[in-house]
């Protein structure tokens, strides 16, 4: 057992893991947040800018953004369930 476990009871295996978990089911297929904006790692930037623009200084940071953009108030995923990193 470790400290990356989903409100959903998902067990990763570590944090990156968790972080796709969780976006898997926050980001719709089509990359649109609710705004109308596209939000995703854009092509040759080594995972670290977005095509709104946002530029991070890891991929991490990238994460971050796409997670924060997506996560629904109450972390309420596509699929009904809550989940959070």
């Amino acid at each position: 057992m470790n400290d990356f476990r989903c409100a959903c009871g998902y067990q990763a295996a570590s944090d990156d893991e968790l972080a796709d978990h969780v976006g898997d089911l926050m980001i719709p297929a089509d990359d649109t947040a609710p705004d109308g904006v596209r939000h995703a790692e854009a092509a040759g930037t080594g995972g670290r800018q977005c095509l709104c623009g946002f530029a991070a200084k890891t991929g991490t940071g990238l994460d971050e953004h796409l997670l924060g953009v997506f996560s629904a108030v109450g972390a309420v995923g596509r699929d009904g369930r809550r989940h959070s990193g």
